[in-house]
């Protein structure tokens, strides 16, 4: 029968603070020092209760314990509690893909549970290889891609519409799922130009019983889309209300202040001064912008 090896004190404290470290697993430790796991969680209880002399056998003196030691112990775990909380709030910040790049299979001091651990990813995720798309799906993405260069107006509605018209049995939920892994986005109509602003101000209605008989009495403007092979332009134009017709009229890529502006501006170069501009309260026509060049005008906007 063979004798039981035994370990001098300073060993067992080293191993045990090696364990309250905390950098390696108890099965690691194990491994490294040549020991039982079961040694290693009795010599860290034994550590904190703060006697090293419990691992000397056959001694009647007094354990002694070293203050200091402990205190900077108890100071170490702090310090590494607080680290490992600040860099699994930071990583937490990260996206998935980059976090698992992170991770080092191959790192010996350091498991991949543990690294999965601290960088918030489960350890099956992490050995998870995600499958590819199937032909079907890569045949249908190549028709979805084609069709929304000739029709980028086209939803998922319309996308599988169009497909099934051209014999291929899919559904709304697979196309929806494909358009958004291709990350197309239809174009349409998305802002409202008529939604008021807050803190605009609101301007009374003018018109109501009013009768209108002569040309320069009213102005009306309004902003409207021009759909357009690839997105859209924004239409603005100034039309009289009693004779119908079209004073000025601009079209621009954004929705800037200055391009409705410039027509307000072109309109009163060539026809002079209305009594009335009628709008509606969107944004648009109560801004600053465009309220202002009508007060320099003594206009009543409306």
């Amino acid at each position: 029968m063979s004798k039981r090896k035994q370990h001098h004190p300073e060993f067992n404290a080293k191993v045990a603070l090696e364990a309250l470290k905390g950098e390696e697993t108890v099965s690691e430790l194990a491994s490294r020092f040549g020991v039982h796991p079961t040694m290693i969680h009795h010599w860290k209880q034994a550590f904190l209760e703060g006697a090293s002399g419990v691992f000397e056998r056959g001694s009647r003196k007094a354990p002694e314990v070293d203050e200091k030691q402990v205190k900077d112990l108890y100071a170490k775990i702090e310090e590494l509690a607080v680290a490992n909380d600040f860099f699994g709030q930071k990583a937490q910040t990260l996206d998935r893909q980059v976090r698992r790049s992170m991770i080092k299979p191959n790192q010996s001091d350091l498991s991949v549970s543990k690294q999965c651990a601290f960088l918030s990813i489960s350890r099956s995720s992490f050995y998870y290889d995600p499958k590819g798309e199937t032909e079907m799906n890569l045949d249908l993405m190549r028709l979805i891609d084609k069709q929304f260069l000739e029709t980028p107006f086209y939803g998922v509605r319309q996308m599988t519409r169009h497909l099934r018209n051209a014999d291929h049995l899919v559904k709304e939920k697979r196309i929806r799922r494909l358009m958004r892994l291709m990350g197309l986005i239809p174009i349409y109509q998305k802002p409202s130009t008529s939604k008021a602003a807050k803190g605009h101000q609101i301007y009374p209605y003018l018109l109501r019983w009013l009768r209108v008989d002569r040309p320069n009495q009213v102005w009306c403007t309004d902003i409207t889309y021009l759909p357009m092979r690839q997105g859209f332009l924004y239409l603005v134009s100034i039309m009289d209300w009693q004779t119908r017709k079209v004073l000025a009229w601009r079209i621009s890529n954004t929705l800037e202040a200055e391009f409705r502006v410039d027509v307000l501006n072109e309109a009163i170069h060539k026809f002079g001064l209305p009594q009335i501009m009628n709008t509606d309260q969107g944004s648009h026509f109560t801004s600053f912008a465009w309220t202002d060049r009508l007060s320099a005008t003594l206009l009543k906007p409306d």
